[in-house]
């Protein structure tokens, strides 16, 4: 409810500042006037200024994909073209929560279910650009200082220098890195590593990547320029080109300020700016408004993408006619049940998972902190329907458990056929098995349950189900009470594997115990038993 509450306050303050805006700028220069000059437009170079948004739009997509093949995320150009055009839609048209940039992170995410890294791309696809525009401000600054105010001319270099050198700092990997590194271990839901992986998914690109999406930037930032000059010359502004670059990137960086679509700020900046070398209050309210227009034009190509592919996932659930849909698969059934004790003497039980556990599957499976350890991708909640596909799938090659202590449900388990065939590869001709299970209801963490309940499930596997061996892979770094749990049993790391950037671990751990060294070893199973019936 307060989430809902902050996304409203957040709209209604866009929409107030653009209307705030707009009321204080448009009737000083005169809506009338502004009119006239509408009217008068060039259509030849307004659909000029057109066609380089587009093509400016697709543009910043391959800067997008340069910072993602930086990561090895590789993802088709065409999906991202399409994602920034649906994400100017949002900029351009909704004053909700959820910006463009929000909207290329959340489908990206789904995509890819690397959020951190989608993040990360993002935010550095945005900050490359307005790198690019502040040098090129810079730049023109000192040829434009005999037109324009010295007062506006320091603040314009104030402005670049800072935004320079704040992004130099950003890339220091070193000197940055220091500082996250003393963030404090132990916060809740893992911020601490949550940090270090957005920070990586920022620097991982590397320098050739950025050197990319510097380049883009510059080609893209020059094309704006030129969508500017086109749309000054619609409206008959005889401005030379040289002032382009130096009003356009304070232009586009006004743009920042919550707005709906940059009205009213996008206004406030032409009326403060182009006025100072001979440009008309009028013709500037109106070059202000006529690149809304285009942006708006170009938004509308991403709303129709938006719209096509939500139509489309609703046709593909829907079945044809004279097809039933396929029939969704139940929890396989079994009867076992497993009896152990965990430390301080607290019965565990596990018994057959059934239909009737939707309730608590989906209560663990939409807890952030639960899902934080149990999933190796950046996974923060599923649906009732993920969740039932998710479980219903896996049992068909596995026998499924509820882990119960004190009487009640506390979590899930399961003993599965290895699903994964570089491991059948390192054992062939043997039956190979895995462990996945999750502690659901975080007061019992930390109490030996899950040590108790891998002891079972490997006994059971070894024993009853005459498994060769049993291979536990990707435990990731920072679930050090499962990496731990597993070698309490008795299982050895075989090998750390590095994670790409921006992935939620650092290394993943593979662990192995075989049926030999089970036998060998004579674990202690008193008090636990395989029961059929």
């Amino acid at each position: 409810m307060k989430s809902v509450t902050r996304r409203h306050l957040s709209s209604l303050l866009k929409v107030g500042v653009s209307v705030g805006l707009l009321a204080w700028v448009l009737p000083r220069i005169g809506l009338a006037e502004i009119w006239y000059e509408i009217q008068a437009v060039r259509l030849g170079w307004l659909g000029l200024a057109f066609a380089l948004c587009v093509l400016g739009t697709a543009l910043r997509a391959y800067r997008w994909q340069a910072l993602l093949l930086g990561l090895k995320l590789q993802v088709p150009i065409q999906r991202l073209i399409k994602l920034y055009f649906v994400g100017t839609f949002f900029n351009t048209f909704l004053p909700s929560g959820f910006g463009g940039d929000v909207v290329r992170v959340l489908e990206l995410t789904q995509d890819s279910r690397r959020a951190h890294a989608a993040t990360g791309t993002v935010l550095v696809d945005r900050l490359t650009g307005i790198l690019v525009l502040l040098a090129m401000a810079l730049l023109a600054l000192p040829f434009s200082l005999n037109v324009i105010p010295p007062a506006l001319a320091a603040g314009l270099a104030a402005l670049a220098t800072g935004g320079l050198v704040g992004g130099w700092l950003l890339f220091q990997e070193q000197w940055l890195g220091r500082i996250i590194g003393s963030v404090p271990h132990g916060l809740p839901f893992g911020i601490k590593n949550q940090i270090e992986r957005l920070y990586a998914a920022i620097c991982g690109p590397g320098p050739r990547a950025i050197r990319q999406a510097l380049g883009v930037s510059l080609a893209f930032n020059i094309l704006l320029i030129f969508l500017n000059y086109s749309i000054a010359l619609s409206v008959g502004a005889d401005v030379p080109l040289g002032y382009f670059f130096l009003f356009v990137p304070p232009t586009s960086l006004a743009l920042m300020v919550p707005t709906v679509g940059g009205l009213g700020a996008r206004e406030w900046a032409y009326t403060e700016l182009w006025p100072q070398v001979g440009v008309s209050a009028a013709e500037a309210g109106a070059m202000s408004l006529l690149n809304y227009a285009v942006n708006a034009a170009t938004g509308v190509i991403g709303g129709v993408f938006y719209a096509v592919d939500n139509l489309a996932s609703v046709v593909r659930r829907v079945p044809s006619p004279g097809h039933s849909p396929a029939p969704m698969k139940k929890l396989k059934r079994h009867t076992v049940i497993l009896e152990g004790q965990a430390p301080h003497g607290r019965y565990i039980r596990l018994r057959p998972m059934t239909e009737g556990d939707w309730r608590v599957l989906a209560k663990w499976n939409s807890d952030p902190e639960v899902l934080y350890y149990a999933e190796e991708d950046d996974v923060t909640a599923y649906t009732l329907g993920q969740v039932q596909a998710l479980y219903r799938s896996v049992c068909q090659n596995a026998i499924c458990f509820i882990i119960e202590a004190d009487g009640k449900p506390i979590g899930e388990g399961w003993l599965q056929k290895m699903n994964l065939e570089w491991v059948h590869a390192k054992y062939p001709g043997l039956d190979c098995r895995r462990i996945d299970l999750a502690i659901g209801d975080k007061q019992y963490w930390g109490q030996g349950i899950g040590t108790e309940v891998i002891r079972l499930l490997t006994a059971f596997g070894f024993l009853e189900q005459k498994a060769d061996v049993i291979y536990e892979p990707g435990i990731a770094d920072h679930n050090v009470r499962s990496l731990q749990a597993f070698q309490k049993v008795g299982y050895e790391i075989v090998s750390k594997r590095k994670t790409e950037p921006g992935s939620k671990a650092n290394f993943l751990y593979d662990l192995v115990l075989t049926r030999q060294k089970f036998l060998e070893s004579q674990p202690s199973l008193a008090g636990s038993e395989a029961k059929s019936g």
